[in-house]
């Protein structure tokens, strides 16, 4: 064992089903460069582990480190901005939806004239005026409903399959489903073209066979060859 960080870190893992506790506190680590199987009897939780770590399942409690980070996003200033957006974009219209027939009496039939140029800025000023008289409840409820729901969506997509592939990890199922009409090799290059380090497999790419699409198709290719080798 090395005194370095271990590349992956379960510390208290811990995966609810409703009223099953599938998973109950699992801590390990698996140092860089080592192969680490994890056993047990049927019904164990292996595979739920295994779930958990790569976002499948949601974990009810305790925490995974990938390489030194917790694989989640953070709340920044970016997801603060959308929130904030959704937020006032939801008190004007629970402010506006709270009485949009008087708000259409006020601000358009009032100043319609029959072949008259429609005056926007009187229309404007009377709707303003409308909204404002109603007072900035329907605006405050509307605020809270929208930014409570944003965060709750940003909160459950915090760490998603997705997020835990582009950070570095990967897997296989149970249920292998390879594409049989092609090679080992084939089916090695489809998973990778998937990854970070392959992202030169595009379409625009592909289509015009750029140089850097070449290249990338070479060195994927003798990676390729490198894990078949290596797995014998």
């Amino acid at each position: 064992m090395s005194d370095a960080a271990p590349l992956l870190s379960v510390d208290a893992l811990t995966v609810r089903f409703g009223g099953l506790t599938a998973v109950d506190g699992v801590s390990f680590s698996v140092d860089s460069g080592r192969i680490v199987s994890l056993i047990g009897p049927n019904g164990a939780g292996k595979t739920t582990v295994f779930n958990a770590i790569t976002a499948l399942h949601p974990a009810s409690a305790g925490d995974i480190r990938f390489a030194g980070r917790t694989i989640a996003r953070t709340f920044d200033a970016r997801t603060a901005l959308r929130i904030a957006v959704v937020a006032i974009a939801c008190a004007v219209a629970f402010q506006i939806g709270y009485a949009v027939e008087d708000l259409w009496d006020a601000a358009i039939l009032a100043h319609y004239r029959y072949q008259q140029p429609f005056p926007w800025a009187s229309a404007l000023a009377s709707a303003w005026k409308h909204l404002v008289g109603h007072g900035p409840w329907p605006a405050i409820v509307g605020a809270l409903v929208g930014g409570a729901g944003a965060f709750n969506v940003w909160w459950g997509t915090r760490r998603t399959p997705d997020l835990v592939f582009a950070r570095g990890i990967a897997r296989t199922f149970q249920n292998i489903r390879l594409f049989k009409e092609m090679t080992c090799r084939e089916n090695l290059l489809v998973a990778m073209a998937s990854a970070r380090r392959w992202r030169w497999a595009n379409p625009l790419a592909a289509a015009l066979r750029l140089p850097a699409f070449r290249r990338g198709e070479e060195q994927a290719a003798a990676a390729a060859l490198e894990h078949l080798r290596f797995a014998g």
